[in-house]
């Protein structure tokens, strides 16, 4: 029998949360859907899901203040918030249809008017992204990291190194943890210094994109 995760979709637009139902099913999930935050914790407390998607903004509780809630339920339970849609749909209706009378096509719309108003919040969501990814262990442990490799990885499917699965290893699988401290320490400070650096650049790009799109 084949195991089926079940995902818990909050989104406040009837249309989208269908769409993100339909493809998480021919994923082969198991959905469950909630129409705002509090219909979100009321299913959580009758039926345990492996995770939840919700959106960032909506009426009532708010995709962050959910996130508490459902942490405050359950701390093991991933929650994923939308980040970029939210994004470009806050880009005001009014440009869209301003750029379209004007005689401009849909793409000349999505590529010089809306992309440049949310690209902020577009490159803010990519980045934190990334350093949310480099902090992550469990995805990584089953998808090919190693503790020790004598190359770089020449091919996608080639295995790689890892920062927070080489503290894992020195956590759980050393010898003498009493010479491997140094080291440990040194790893996960380097991790940490990556991903403060990586949450800088995001907040750096997002207020030089808020400048160049409000000149």
């Amino acid at each position: 029998m084949t195991f089926r995760s079940t995902l818990l979709v909050v989104e406040d637009e009837e249309e989208m949360r269908i769409l993100l139902e339909e493809e998480l099913r021919e994923a082969a999930y198991d959905v469950l859907t909630a129409a705002g935050g509090d219909e979100a914790l009321e299913r959580l407390g009758r039926t345990p899901v492996d995770a939840v998607v919700t959106d960032l903004v909506m009426p009532g509780m708010k995709g962050n203040e959910l996130l508490k809630e459902v942490r405050a339920l359950e701390r093991d339970i991933p929650v994923v918030i939308i980040t970029v849609e939210e994004t470009l749909r806050a880009v005001p209706t009014e440009y869209r249809e301003a750029s379209l009378a004007l005689g401009a096509t849909r793409l000349q719309t999505v590529f010089r008017v809306v992309l440049p108003q949310a690209w902020s919040g577009v490159m803010t969501g990519a980045i934190l992204a990334i350093s949310r990814g480099a902090g992550e262990v469990a995805p990584v442990l089953f998808t090919g990291a190693a503790y020790f490799l004598p190359r770089y990885p020449s091919h996608p499917a080639d295995q790689f190194m890892h920062l927070g699965y080489h503290i894992w290893v020195l956590t759980t699988q050393s010898t003498n943890v009493e010479t491997t401290k140094p080291l440990l320490y040194s790893t996960v400070f380097v991790l940490l210094v990556l991903t403060f650096l990586l949450n800088i650049t995001a907040i750096l790009i997002r207020n030089r994109m808020r400048k160049w799109a409000t000149r």
